[in-house]
Order: C-alpha cells, then sequence, then structure tokens
C-alpha cells in the first residue's frame, strides 16, 4: 500500500498475526531486518550480490529502531553516521 503523507509518499504494509509459543517479538523483529529496501531480495542473494559487486564497505549504516512493549512496536529503518562521539 502506499501511504500519502504532505510531502512524501511511503510504501507500508499493516501486518498482525500470532507467535508460535517458542518465539518472542525480538525473533520476529530480527528476522525483518535488513529490509528489502536495505539491500534487496532474496536476503541473502542480494546480500552476497552487493558483497561481490561494490567496490567498498557499507559498514554499519541502517538498523531499526523503535518502540516495543505491551505486545506493540513501532519500527523504522533509520541511518545514522555519528563521528566525534566519545
Amino acid at each position: 500500500m502506499v501511504r500519502k503523507l504532505l510531502r512524501i509518499r511511503h510504501l507500508f504494509a499493516q501486518l498482525t498475526g500470532r507467535l508460535r509459543s517458542e518465539e518472542d517479538e525480538f525473533e520476529i523483529l530480527s528476522s525483518l531486518h535488513p529490509s528489502p529496501a536495505v539491500c534487496g531480495f532474496p536476503t541473502d542473494e542480494a546480500q552476497l550480490l552487493i558483497a561481490e559487486t561494490e567496490v567498498f564497505d557499507r559498514g554499519m549504516y541502517v538498523g531499526p529502531v523503535g518502540w516495543f512493549g505491551g505486545g506493540e512496536r513501532i519500527v523504522e529503518g533509520s541511518n545514522h553516521t555519528w563521528s566525534g562521539m566519545s
């Protein structure tokens, strides 16, 4: 679906489901990252292609950031670079 905001359009999906008893919300989040928007899909093949074709190391440049609690979560893929921090 496309969410139309004031200045941008953004692809989004609202998902619902039931966790198997042996899984927790952190396992679910881990399985959703990295997003296809970050590195492509299928993930393993896309990561291999990136490693084979890019001449630089992307390093740690994007990750899930958000709020978790009470079975709800608000998560975004965020990328930031900080330097000079101690």
